[in-house]
């Protein structure tokens, strides 16, 4: 056993966060695939926003092998700031309470990560219909355009959160994306990899598009990102509205889905285009 703490000590501690509310049908897939992950030094923390389910039963489960704390919160960020103040690993991880990581997810995310501060990869997205679709991150380049990447694949030193701050809540749905353009313009060291890190569960709702939308393009205007104006902004909102459109005319059917999946709206729903 000595010998085995003596590695975990070399090894820098990777803490993942879930935030979850009222997930019984899916959590405990999102933490089998991280308490099964190659990478042997890793805390796993859990923020709970009070469910009603028997989510806190299945937290209790696992003992001490899970950090985890159940109160009400104000919306995701708020919660995932919550989950950085309860951890204490070098770097962090967020994943999504009905996502679940790839065995080697973290572990391949480690080994680029020597000379930067914030790591990401590629995400398998599957649908509800069990459709899998790659999507492939994209240069930080390209942050005053979009998302580069879904934020369940990015691994994030602690050292970025000293340096300029938590999340901002007062983004109720894309404090990630104004916390990379912070990052990015504070000069910290990003590190694109092409490893796949996490299978995201999309479920086709698009209630948040049209306040996401809006959001996103509050951020490009406050960094001065101005190129997309009030175009970008409307292309989004119009989108949320076709969206909705088609929902509301097939609801649920499976010609709906292929549709989806034809024209590839989920990166509308996502702006991960």
């Amino acid at each position: 056993m000595e010998g085995v703490d003596e590695k975990l000590e070399i090894l820098s501690k990777v803490s993942v966060i879930t935030v979850v509310y009222n997930a019984e049908k899916v959590l405990e897939n999102a933490i089998l695939s991280v308490l099964n992950q190659t990478y042997p030094n890793i805390e796993y923390v859990v923020v709970d926003g009070k469910s009603t389910d028997s989510t806190v039963d299945i937290l209790k489960k696992y003992g001490d092998r899970i950090i985890w704390r159940s109160e009400p919160d104000d919306g995701i960020f708020d919660a995932m700031n919550k989950g950085l103040k309860m951890s204490g690993g070098e770097w962090i991880h967020f994943l999504g309470a009905d996502d679940t990581l790839e065995s080697d997810g973290i572990q391949n995310l480690i080994n680029f990560s020597e000379s930067a501060d914030i790591v990401y990869g590629n995400t398998h997205l599957i649908f509800e219909n069990g459709m899998v679709r790659n999507q492939l991150s994209h240069s930080v380049d390209l942050l005053d355009k979009k998302m580069i990447a879904s934020h369940q694949s990015f691994i994030v030193r602690r050292s970025v959160f000293d340096k300029i701050g938590l999340f901002n809540t007062n983004y109720k749905l894309t404090s990630d994306y104004d916390f990379l353009i912070r990052a990015y313009l504070f000069g910290i060291k990003f590190k694109k990899t092409d490893v796949f890190v996490v299978n995201y569960n999309i479920y086709g709702e698009s209630s948040n598009v049209i306040k996401s939308a809006l959001e996103i393009y509050k951020i490009q205007r406050k960094y001065g990102f101005k190129h997309r104006g009030y175009f970008g902004f409307l292309k989004s909102l119009g989108k949320g509205y076709f969206v909705k459109f088609f929902k509301l005319l097939f609801k649920d059917s499976l010609y709906l889905k292929v549709i989806l999946y034809k024209y590839n709206i989920y990166r509308w729903l996502f702006n991960r285009a």
